[in-house]
């Protein structure tokens, strides 16, 4: 079997928000990208390119292809570091949802370094950063999490949610923990948080066990660029994410019984488990009637929550079940390693018959 490569991969989700189109001429495909000044995410991602350190830069996109022409102004379209992919299929982003969790795992699985950094799209990660974060494996065998904070210059912007975050493992922890849970697609917050925990579970219980980083620190690293986008810094009222533009009563009310409350998901049924060393593993597939299904049922609602569909609880719990999470991650991540561990550029993956993508409904299990 093919072996990782000693870099950091570096994994990019972009729009899993819709993302404004507008009509400048910035950029290899006008009309195409945003304006940078109003804080285009690949102009983010160019950071990095000032590290010394081995990376791959793996960019996973909602929005794939339209973005490619800013990627390959940026970074080049022949630059053998970049990859440049839409997300693996999923129901969940057929009907319109958030579905990070799959695109952070969809990055994953076409990664070939051995030490991952997951960033969220508005997050600029600088080269040093990179760099820091190589030094702190190689020499000290501490896992690194970069710690996000606004820039200076414009220190009184609010900035938070799935736009603030970088999530740092080895392959190797990814692998044992089976990638973030997807489960938590559907809506948006939390998936981060239980990847982390059980990061931390991991360390702190099998650390004897595992290969590189035992423990890890948290530097600041990493910066929240000011941004007029509205995708996670909300200058004005916007409408709930579930209320999409088009589409006809029976898809609307599909979108609005399927919307997932993360925080009971996470709070109700996962933080106790996680606390108790009793859950590592994610993208467990949940059976009908299950006792993780029975907490989430009577999980308590908070008062004013305009996220949480209560009278619609029992379809909501009944899409756990129907919207499996993907059991092919780590089998994946290994077919990319044996095939296609020279890819760059922009391509789709997916369709691919060694990937099993074909067919969702008669995916196998890891």
């Amino acid at each position: 079997m093919a072996s990782a490569k000693d870099r950091v991969s570096i994994i990019l989700t972009l729009g899993y928000v819709d993302q404004e189109i507008n009509t400048s001429p910035h950029g290899a495909l006008p009309g195409e990208c945003r304006d940078p000044d109003a804080g285009d995410e690949i102009d983010h991602a160019g950071a990095i390119q000032s590290a010394t350190a081995p990376w791959e830069l793996v960019i996973v996109d909602r929005m794939w292809p339209r973005r490619w022409g800013r990627v390959a102004e940026v970074f080049g379209k022949d630059n053998e570091n970049v990859r440049y992919i839409p997300p693996k299929p999923s129901e969940i982003l057929d009907l319109g949802y958030r579905a990070v969790s799959t695109m952070r795992n969809a990055g994953a699985i076409m990664a070939t370094g051995n030490l991952f950094a997951f960033v969220d799209d508005f997050c600029k990660l600088e080269g040093a950063t990179v760099d820091m974060m190589w030094l702190f494996l190689q020499e000290e065998n501490l896992l690194l999490t970069p710690v996000i904070f606004p820039s200076m210059a414009d220190k009184d912007e609010v900035f938070g949610g799935h736009n603030g975050g970088v999530y740092a493992c080895t392959r190797d922890h990814f692998i044992r923990l089976c990638g973030f849970d997807e489960h938590f697609d559907g809506a948006y917050g939390e998936e981060d948080t239980e990847f982390e925990n059980r990061l931390d579970q991991l360390l702190y219980r099998y650390g004897a066990v595992i290969d590189g980083p035992k423990q890890r620190v948290h530097r600041p690293g990493a910066v929240f660029p000011r941004t007029r986008h509205h995708n996670g810094v909300f200058e004005q009222d916007t409408t709930p994410p579930w209320e999409m533009e088009g589409g006809d009563d029976e898809q609307q009310r599909t979108l609005k019984t399927y919307l997932r409350c993360n925080r009971a998901l996470f709070m109700r049924v996962y933080d106790e488990m996680i606390r108790q060393g009793e859950r590592i593993q994610a993208n467990k597939p949940f059976e009908p009637g299950s006792p993780e299904l029975d907490s989430l049922r009577f999980a308590p609602c908070v008062e004013g929550c305009g996220i949480c569909n209560r009278p619609d609880r029992e379809q909501q719990i009944e899409s756990y079940v129907r919207f499996a999470p993907d059991q092919r991650i780590v089998q994946n991540m290994n077919v990319t390693l044996e095939k296609h561990s020279d890819r760059s550029g922009s391509f789709d993956p997916w369709g691919e018959p060694e990937f099993g993508y074909v067919g969702l409904a008669n995916r196998e299990e890891q």
